[in-house]
């Protein structure tokens, strides 16, 4: 470890040895001879060959569905307490997410935005502060078969019937 440390030091001020001479260069920042890089490039070949293939077979196990088999997105994790061989491991990434996975989307008819103008409006007429849980509960309680369930997704349609009909004035 101290002999790269002084090797990158001595490379401050510019490469000593040029930066295409890959061989070279591990040589003399390890101090191993260059017989020994080329057999440990060769292994760290042959083990990223061999992840590549369980990689690829366990795509094909997954995707029994799909006739095409593509390989995930990979990043590079580098440490510093990993070794040279280690810090070249790829890892596959999760898959994306493909269209929405979420609930539906709620299209109201003209009646259902009628009923919620009516509730809204009986609220006002108690002489109450209509809020939108308010309204949902009085929504719940008249029409139990009402589509929409929660006061986030009233609150957007009734901002939707509001700019409805201000479109249609």
């Amino acid at each position: 470890m101290f002999r790269v440390v002084t090797w990158v030091e001595k490379e401050k001020n510019g490469p000593t040895i040029p930066l295409y001479s890959v061989n070279e260069r591990l040589h003399s920042m390890l101090g191993i001879s260059k017989q020994s890089i080329t057999n440990l490039k060769s292994e760290m070949d042959e083990l990223q060959r061999q992840q590549d293939e369980e990689e690829c077979r366990k795509v094909q196990t997954r995707s029994t569905t799909t006739s095409s088999v593509t390989l995930p997105h990979r990043k590079q994790y580098w440490s510093s307490s990993s070794t040279a061989a280690q810090a070249n491991i790829l890892k596959a990434l999760s898959p994306r997410k493909k269209g929405h996975s979420g609930r539906k989307s709620i299209s109201l008819s003209d009646y259902a935005e009628d009923i919620i103008r009516l509730q809204f409006h009986k609220i006002l007429s108690k002489k109450e502060y209509p809020t939108t849980i308010k309204l949902l509960s009085s929504l719940k309680s008249d029409y139990p078969d009402f589509p929409i369930t929660s006061k986030t997704t009233l609150w957007r349609h009734m901002k939707m019937v509001q700019m409805n009909q201000t479109n249609q004035r």
